[in-house]
């Protein structure tokens, strides 16, 4: 691969495909504009510590392109533009991962089909979308380990992030940072959304929402909302914070119908969620602690699991161990503004207040 030194162009009837072994390693120039079919079969691209733009459709004159990953790896400064093409993640036994930047110019719709890794698409760097929003569907899982604040997600537009299926998991820092910022996340029946870090706003879109998320469950088929960091080796959810809101900047979190609040819990200790607003519960809903074992060697003591700023309007349902009922040592204590974990070194009492 010869470009100039400022940028190559290549026609978009001719396909860049690297294959499984193969690896590609572009040479340390500025910027590469590629208009063709790129694909990833188990290979590499690595973009040789410089920053690479691989854009689709740039000129108005092209028609649209196809970037597939099959497995395939984008490494070491690689920058993924997608602009009027489609990007497609096929099913495969290893995880089609982008470890730089994933940009979609105007918002978009990333389907990711269920394969045998437990992470089918992984973005660790960045995550860049247009005002337009963007739509995770497909039965696959999806991870997001965000860099940078995903401010631009929504826009000023304030648009949503929607999951239509499978389950997406965003990570950013638990203590600096918006997070996922002003951007509401909507999750539809039977889907999953998974985060730890920060979700903090600070500007109220047309509809009058701020950094929220909505888990728009039914009553044959739940929505989770899971707390923590998913292993991507494991498929393990680790324990994890997640904040929504912060000081004078309010969030919140909404079941609806029916839903669970999945929290990790290990030797490390327990997943919490932090509402700086409303947590409102359909009545209907499942708290779920999971953990390697039944005895995950959490230390004796008292855990905030969830922490609100209003009144929780409701309780839940059930709180279950993985399903089941809660081992002995461990009891369950709510307020209307509070819940808590105790863990003990035996018995068994649950109590709901």
């Amino acid at each position: 691969v010869l470009p100039s030194a400022e940028q190559a162009f290549m026609l978009s009837d001719k396909v860049l495909d690297i294959r499984p072994g193969g690896r590609l390693i572009l040479p340390d120039l500025n910027k590469y504009y590629y208009h063709e079919t790129l694909k990833i079969d188990h290979g590499v691209l690595d973009g040789g510590g410089t920053t690479v733009f691989c854009m689709s459709n740039q000129k108005t004159t092209e028609h649209g392109t196809e970037y597939t990953f099959d497995g395939g790896v984008v490494t070491n400064g690689g920058i993924v533009v997608v602009y009027g093409g489609t990007l497609a993640i096929r099913t495969s036994a290893q995880t089609s991962a982008i470890y730089g930047r994933l940009i979609f110019n105007t918002g978009y719709d990333v389907e990711v089909p269920d394969g045998d890794a437990p992470v089918d698409f992984l973005v660790d760097g960045s995550f860049e979308a247009g005002v337009r929003g963007v739509n995770k569907s497909g039965d696959g899982t999806m991870v997001i380990r965000s860099k940078t604040d995903i401010e631009n997600w929504g826009g000023t537009a304030g648009k949503s992030f929607s999951v239509k299926g499978g389950s997406l998991y965003y990570e950013s820092s638990e203590t600096t940072g918006t997070g996922m910022g002003t951007n509401n996340v909507e999750v539809a029946a039977g889907a999953t959304y998974g985060a730890v870090g920060r979700h903090i706003g600070g500007y109220v879109d047309l509809r009058g929402n701020i950094g929220n998320v909505v888990l728009n469950g039914a009553a044959d088929k739940t929505t989770t909302f899971a707390v923590g960091r998913l292993d991507e080796e494991t498929g393990l959810l680790k324990p994890g914070s997640y904040t929504i809101g912060e000081g004078e900047i309010a969030g919140g979190v909404a079941f609806k119908t029916a839903g669970t609040l999945k929290l990790a819990a290990d030797a490390g200790g327990v997943s919490s969620l932090v509402v700086n607003g409303a947590f409102t519960l359909s009545g209907n809903d499942e708290l779920q602690i999971v953990g390697p074992t039944d005895s995950f060697g959490l230390t004796p003591g008292v855990y905030e699991i969830v922490k609100t700023t209003e009144p929780m309007e409701t309780v839940f349902k059930t709180i279950t161990y993985y399903g089941d009922v809660l081992p002995k040592n461990l009891k369950v204590t709510s307020t209307d503004t509070l819940i808590t974990l105790r863990v003990s070194p035996k018995g068994m009492v649950i109590l709901i207040l």
